[in-house]
């Protein structure tokens, strides 16, 4: 069975890219779900995924079509990230149903959301609503035996059986399996830099996207400790931790709940960003940093210990106490950026955001 995973970019399709991917001043983020989503696969005894970035390398209608055309897959998995992918999945979803009617498609990501319309307008199969493993793994485990049966048509009875999915059954009414499995702690993975790679198509300048030289990087620049003699470079983004504590009203969060990752597996992937990238910078890109305190002191002496400097892009306001900010600057800490949303207790509160004016303030001026 060919499987292959996709990115989706978040620009419409045909629209001109308002600076290359290589001109912005920060690293481009991993793509953790797609690599997650391989490891669940090899785990399960089934080939690694084809991946084909094509949020990264940005190609034309042409392009994705040749791809498909020398790329035969049963499965195809869509990584819809955010709302602004719908024109993408539909585009990339036709481009391969043309090569191919029998491919499977698979959309998954916080557009999934609105599965209803994604079933209904575009030529996407199935929808993973949700964290994904679980449901990818029961969606190849599903395709392996309807191939080996050599069924024209999908069972979706049958389909349905896995957790985590919405389909569209043969009187085209929707129907959801309900929330599949989450992940628990351990079972949460770093992304593979050689199988992102693999999904460049040989372009090493695209690969460099995921790593960006320090002094572009305005969260560092203001620190003394940036320009230390013998501190390696560039800055690689990534997450310490996934998901969010709170259930703010303009969220839409189709995957739920709190992870943090192995220390084992931290401290493995801060090793190989050090030794193999010239790393010495770290942009995290959680949501919540600091939700898990035991876990974040402990994550910051880490980083410290592999003489990392770091920033944070989201934290709540509620999360931090001096002496925590006191912690996190001596092992390593540049910048912190809050969630605010808001100086108006009204509109936080219609936000329901679950903290005051006077927690904001609080934070700002410890920070």
């Amino acid at each position: 069975m060919e499987i292959l995973l996709c990115s989706v970019p978040t620009e419409n399709p045909g629209e001109k890219l308002r600076r290359k991917r290589s001109e912005g001043p920060r690293p481009v983020m991993l793509k953790t779900a797609i690599t997650s989503l391989n490891e669940w696969t090899e785990k399960s005894g089934f080939p690694t995924c084809k991946f084909y970035d094509v949020d990264m390398l940005y190609p034309s209608d042409e392009e994705v079509e040749k791809y498909f055309r020398d790329n035969k897959s049963d499965v195809v998995g869509l990584s819809a990230v955010v709302s602004t992918t719908y024109k993408q999945v539909k585009r990339l979803a036709r481009i391969i149903k043309k090569i191919n009617k029998k491919t499977l498609i698979v959309c998954g990501g916080y557009l999934t959301s609105a599965a209803n319309t994604i079933l209904r307008k575009t030529e996407v199969d199935v929808c993973v609503v949700g964290d994904g493993e679980m449901a990818w793994v029961g969606i190849l485990n599903y395709m392996k035996e309807h191939l080996s049966n050599g069924k024209k048509t999908l069972d979706v009875d049958k389909l349905l059986e896995v957790k985590g999915i919405a389909i569209l059954d043969d009187n085209e009414k929707l129907k959801f399996s309900g929330y599949g499995q989450r992940l628990s702690n351990c079972d949460t993975s770093f992304p593979s830099y050689e199988f992102l790679k693999s999904g460049l198509q040989d372009d090493e300048e695209a690969f460099k996207n995921y790593f960006r030289p320090v002094y572009k990087h305005d969260d560092f620049l203001f620190d003394d400790r940036t320009w230390e003699k013998g501190r390696k470079p560039n800055v690689a983004a990534t997450l310490l931790t996934k998901g969010c504590v709170a259930k703010c009203t303009f969220c839409q969060r189709g995957s739920k709940g709190y992870s943090i990752f192995d220390y084992e597996k931290l401290e493995a992937h801060l090793k190989d960003l050090r030794d193999n990238y010239d790393v010495g910078f770290v942009a995290l890109n959680d949501e919540n940093f600091g939700s898990d305190k035991e876990y974040c002191h402990k994550a910051a002496e880490i980083l410290n210990k592999y003489n990392m400097l770091w920033t944070v892009n989201g934290i709540r306001c509620t999360s931090v106490t001096k002496e925590d900010l006191i912690h996190y600057r001596k092992n390593g800490c540049c910048t912190m950026k809050f969630g605010v949303e808001s100086g108006s207790q009204t509109i936080l509160d219609l936000m329901e955001k679950k903290f005051t004016v006077e927690d904001v303030k609080k934070a700002v001026f410890t920070a």
